[in-house]
């Protein structure tokens, strides 16, 4: 009977570790940006920086470096003469994260040079998008590397400060503001996105400016004056974008009802009007798929 009894807990954690080991989630933040001849890997949102272990191997197998993140969140990692591939393994170094969490492993190709790194500054639409990972879903250039900023406030001058301070090459910033800031003062709001325009042109960044998101008619008579604030605005980014020779991401056209009615639909819509469906994520990666070339100014 005893023996029994062991051998069903044996069963019953073994099944148990079976079941978390399978559900263990993707190890996020960290984006990895090769610029001269060098690699940098950046904890986006300095996630558990002091305990995520970083090795590298020069020839793909052997280990030979054992690195860490500055304070700044980001490691940078000089190239060796070689022509085999780099191979960067990221992983928690905590019993909690190496549980939940799997280990992160990249090749890079020894040879390669410089990434184009575009980054977009947003809130929670940035971030249920997953933006940084969108060169997993749509066909694109390996040369590029997308990279997402939370910030959950207009004003954007901190993020960007912080971007412009990174000791590696920011190709390009998209700044995209969320419904939740509306209605505001739409003068004062483009008075600061030129500011921001300024500081990103004068570091050599392409500033990229993006519509706001729409809501629902639903949510809109939840809420009188923002939707009506919101399009006063996403025409003052547009003309600003046209007059500063900019491109523009245009969230709204791609989710909108139609001109006249520039509503979101309701099947990329969730329940709160607001946020968006796995529909309306994918109605935006189709609309970067299609113009990125022309959005980020990259050759054919």
């Amino acid at each position: 009977m005893f023996r029994y009894i062991i051998f069903i807990l044996i069963f019953i954690i073994a099944a148990g570790s079976f079941f978390v080991l399978k559900k263990r989630r993707d190890l996020p933040f960290q984006e990895i940006v090769e610029f001269d001849e060098s690699i940098a890997i950046i904890n986006a949102r300095d996630w558990y920086a002091n305990k995520i272990g970083i090795s590298i191997s020069s020839d793909g197998y052997h280990e030979v470096a054992k690195l860490h993140y500055a304070e700044n969140g980001v490691c940078i990692y000089k190239k060796k003469q070689s022509d085999k591939p780099i191979k960067i393994k990221l992983e928690r170094t905590d019993l909690k994260g190496r549980i939940l969490y799997k280990t992160k492993i990249v090749y890079l190709n020894s040879k390669k040079q410089t990434d184009q790194y575009i980054v977009l500054i947003g809130a929670s639409v940035g971030s249920g998008w997953n933006f940084d990972r969108l060169t997993e879903r749509i066909n694109i250039s390996p040369d590029i590397v997308f990279g997402f900023r939370p910030h959950y406030f207009f004003d954007k001058t901190q993020i960007i400060d912080k971007l412009i301070a990174l000791p590696v090459p920011v190709y390009s910033v998209i700044i995209k503001e969320c419904s939740a800031y509306f209605p505001r003062d739409i003068e004062k709001s483009i008075s600061l996105v030129k500011e921001w325009i300024i500081k990103l042109q004068k570091n050599n960044i392409l500033p990229v400016l993006a519509t706001v998101v729409p809501v629902t008619e639903q949510r809109d008579q939840l809420s009188p004056g923002k939707m009506a604030s919101l399009i006063q605005y996403n025409d003052s980014i547009r003309s600003l974008a046209a007059t500063r020779k900019l491109p523009i991401l245009d969230l709204e056209k791609a989710l909108r009802i139609s001109d006249k009615n520039r509503h979101l639909r309701k099947e990329y819509a969730q329940k709160d009007g607001t946020h968006l469906t796995p529909f309306g994520y994918a109605a935006l990666d189709s609309m970067m798929e299609k113009n990125i070339k022309r959005l980020f100014r990259l050759k054919e």
